[in-house]
Parts: structure tokens; sequence; C-alpha cells
């Protein structure tokens, strides 16, 4: 196994290739993936331990599905305001997604294709909600859309309510 700082450098620099690659998002998740399995059998299987425990407590299964309306929120944003879902919602249909923060390679992948996306789905905003916190860099892909504004709680396809 690598040492931390030469496992990170390497999955780093994989994702940077990958993040360039023209491949579908699951191709590209798939070699990040890949790349986590042949660099750090222990952490996927942590991983893997995890999700298997996820499953077995039915994690996710009572979540709303595409077109279900989704539980109302209140979370705060960059400056410490408190938003609701009916905020966004009353500048038109969002998709919300989770991330766990900047620091995670599949949310970055995932974060540089749906940047990639927004102008097809637009007027429909994307809203990006983590439970990172402080002043953490802009997630990986939205420097290259300036349509997205960047705050500690969610990122919006247009800036907080």
């Amino acid at each position: 196994m690598k040492a931390t700082g030469d496992l990170l450098a390497a999955l780093e620099e994989r994702f940077r290739g990958v993040n360039r690659a023209d491949l579908p998002l699951g191709a590209r998740l798939s070699i990040v993936a890949d790349a986590v399995r042949t660099l750090s059998p222990n952490f996927t299987y942590n991983v893997d331990q995890f999700v298997d425990r996820l499953k077995q407590v039915e994690a996710g299964v009572r979540a709303p599905v595409v077109g279900e309306t989704m539980p109302g929120f209140m979370l705060p944003d960059s400056e410490g305001h408190f938003r609701t879902l009916d905020e966004i919602l009353a500048g038109g249909p969002a998709i919300v997604v989770f991330y766990r923060g900047h620091w995670c390679p599949y949310c970055r992948l995932t974060i540089s294709a749906l940047a990639q996306i927004a102008p097809e789905v637009a007027p429909c905003r994307i809203v990006c909600i983590t439970a990172e916190r402080g002043n953490s860099p802009r997630p990986y892909g939205w420097r290259r859309a300036p349509i997205f504004r960047s705050c500690a709680t969610w990122t919006t396809g247009t800036p907080c309510p």
C-alpha cells in the first residue's frame, strides 16, 4: 500500500487525466474506481463493507426519485443565511444533487459532468448540496462553467436565492 501522500497524488493524477477524457461519466467513474482498487485495496475493502451495510439497512430506499417532490429543507449558504427548498424552486425547476465534498474524486467527476450539461438542462438549475463546511475550493469543473456560483453548503446554476 502506498503512503497516504503518494496515494493521494496518484489518485489526483488519475482524476485529472480521466476528467479531461471524452468519455461518458460512468466510464470515467469506473476508471477512477479501478485506480482506487489497485492503489489502495484496504480502502476499497472498507468502502465495500460500508456500502454493504447501507444496502442491508435499505439506506435511501425511501428517497425521492426523479419527478417526485423532495421534502422541504433549510440549509445555510456560504454567508450563513438559511435558505429553503421553496426559495430554490421559486426560480424554476431544479436538479438537486448531494455530494460528499471537493476532496472526493467521484463527486468531482460527477460535478464536472453536471457543469458540462448545465446549458442543455437550462432553465432547470443544478443545486449541489454538501455537508462539507468552511471555505472549500470550488468543485472541480465548475471553474469552466461561470454560470455556477459556489457556496459552502450548496452550489447552484444561478446565484443562491
